[in-house]
């Protein structure tokens, strides 16, 4: 796992990504038996999954690989030039380097990152899946422009206004984490993204924590009641929280109990619903 990741590390200094913004490995000091994957978001980089994959390692019985999806911790420019595809291979690497080092891989992945994160569980055996603000259907307006009229905008905006982003918004804390620039070609990437692992939910049956707000003005609630419903896990859980869309990017007294569910459930998913005594619940 070290030659891997040092490997990862020398490739992603050669692209010319920002030094805060590589992928991260968290270990133990004697090898665990399970390893996290931590997927960040769209436009963003692993900062994004830094706190909880700190705090998962900080438990004392998981490594933490959070990767870097292709296009990402770049610049806009280098993300508009990516397919959905390579962000889904890039993060794929992830999964078999740790599939061939431990006996258990559990993914986690934050809104854009848990797509990916479903699409490695619908083609590989996984141990467990966490799913925090997942974008199966965006509620934030610009994401939409990667809706079915989304090659035509993309057409008019080039040109006909010469332009080929829009801001995103990000909000002042999150600037280190976001682009501030969402380039429309990538937003048609995500649809289809978002599209594709709508129609192939079926196929996930491993163990399942679904965590979302219901304030998520950015990834629409109804994604969460989507995946509950669609997945084949027998064992899942659908937990609703308050707050803003990515509400897991810190540690805070609010979500304190959010990162403990999401430790106990990364420690053995199996175990998990067994103490707990409840599979398809949703609270």
């Amino acid at each position: 796992m070290k030659k891997f990741f040092e490997e990862l590390l020398k490739t992603e200094k050669d692209l010319g990504v920002h030094p805060d913004q590589h992928s991260y490995f968290l270990s133990q000091d004697t090898k665990p038996y399970t390893a996290v994957l931590a997927v960040h978001g769209f436009l963003a980089n692993p900062i994004d999954t830094q706190a909880i994959g700190t705090y998962l390692h900080a438990q004392g019985n998981v490594d933490v690989l959070g990767i870097r999806m292709s296009g990402h911790g770049l610049t806009p420019e280098r993300l508009k030039n990516t397919h959905w595809q390579e962000w889904v291979a890039s993060v794929h690497r992830g999964y078999k380097a740790l599939k061939a080092n431990y006996e258990k891989v559990v993914l986690l992945g934050i809104s854009g990152g848990a797509l990916v994160a479903l699409n490695l569980a619908e083609e590989n055996p996984a141990d467990g899946i966490i799913c925090l603000s997942t974008m199966l259907h965006a509620a934030d307006w610009r994401l939409k422009y990667g809706g079915p009229v989304g090659p035509v905008v993309h057409t008019v905006m080039k040109n006909v206004f010469q332009k080929e982003y829009l801001d995103s918004n990000v909000p002042e804390h999150r600037k280190h984490i976001v682009y501030n620039r969402m380039p429309i070609a990538s937003t048609i990437e995500l649809f289809k993204l978002m599209r594709y692992t709508r129609r192939s939910l079926y196929r996930v049956e491993c163990p399942m924590l679904i965590v979302h707000s219901t304030q998520d003005d950015v990834a629409h609630p109804s994604s969460a009641k989507e995946l509950y419903q669609k997945v084949l896990s027998p064992d899942k859980e659908l937990h609703w929280v308050e707050g803003e869309h990515v509400f897991i990017n810190e540690q805070t007294d609010v979500n304190e109990k959010v990162f403990q569910k999401v430790a106990s459930f990364a420690k053995n998913p199996t175990e998990y619903f067994s103490h707990t005594h409840q599979s398809n619940h949703a609270s």
